[in-house]
């Protein structure tokens, strides 16, 4: 169990890109589930992982590739992390993986999967992935700090006593 009280989204960027599947699947719970689903094969049934043993194969599966991995528009908040990983290979196609996860304790619990396959002549990146779901923050902007002084009476009050508060 992780003692770990947020989600290192720089060390999961930096994972995939280098092709570090140890410390990708460390970032997963022990009794993770993963669902994939091939968007390009709407009728083939997703793809059911359950513990690390299961989500290992498929993170050294995917990470062995022979193309250059890089992650996209990564957002953590508490409890959710949504990114998209782009695979792209030497001929200039490339696959697109859209990551829709619980996180507790700093590791993913539960995760959703949306594999596609981009050709040469498709569109880059932001439209391939226009089915991502924004993260909306649900908490109301914060008002801008503005430095405040006290005033003399301000300071004072309403105190009667001279002197310090021993009198």
């Amino acid at each position: 169990m992780s003692t770990q009280t947020y989600f290192d989204v720089h060390g999961l960027g930096r994972a995939i890109h280098l092709g570090d599947a140890m410390y990708e699947l460390a970032l997963y719970a022990d009794d993770a589930e993963m669902s994939v689903t091939d968007l390009d094969d709407p009728d083939r049934p997703a793809v059911l992982l359950a513990g690390k043993s299961g989500i290992d194969s498929w993170i050294r599966g995917r990470s062995s590739s022979a193309g250059t991995h890089r992650v996209i528009n990564a957002q953590a908040q508490p409890g959710r992390l949504t990114f998209v990983e782009e695979c792209e290979f030497a001929d200039g196609e490339s696959d697109v993986y859209i990551y829709r996860a619980e996180t507790h304790r700093g590791q993913i619990k539960r995760c959703v999967v949306s594999k596609r396959h981009r050709p040469v002549d498709e569109a880059p990146f932001p439209d391939s992935a226009a089915d991502l779901t924004p993260m909306v923050d649900d908490d109301p902007p914060m008002a801008p700090l503005t430095p405040h002084r006290p005033t003399t009476s301000e300071r004072i009050g309403d105190r009667t006593l001279a002197g310090h508060f021993f009198g």
